[in-house]
């Protein structure tokens, strides 16, 4: 088995696990709960926890003892915020409520952060 295959296997195995432990309803629910409390998406509360995660990856880089495990760790996490925003999406572009998530945050005054014209 390849080194790749057996980090998807991981992330996989890791997944079914967490979802069982926070998800009580329906696989996205605990960050559809987190959205409703912060009053943005689904998908923004996928992104703010990868780029938590990213930034964890960056601490454990520059501190000055080696943590390979915790580094690995954090990465099989980062590639897990990944594969969930990806299911979302994948469930949003079939149920075609991506599109009303884009809407309400541009209704609602948010900006987009890299400025692209939604073309």
């Amino acid at each position: 088995m390849s080194y790749i295959q057996e980090s998807a296997e991981k992330v996989a195995k890791i997944l079914g696990a967490r979802n069982l432990e926070y998800a009580p309803t329906t696989e996205f629910s605990n960050f559809e709960a987190a959205a409703s409390v912060a009053g943005i998406g689904p998908l923004q509360v996928m992104t703010a926890q990868a780029a938590i995660k990213l930034t964890r990856i960056q601490a454990l880089m520059w501190e000055s003892e080696a943590h390979p495990e915790a580094l690995k760790d954090s990465f099989l996490d980062l590639a897990g915020y990944a594969t969930i925003a990806h299911a979302w999406l994948t469930e949003q572009a079939e149920q075609s409520r991506f599109k009303a998530e884009q809407e309400m945050l541009k209704a609602s005054g948010h900006k987009d952060p890299f400025g692209s014209t939604g073309a």
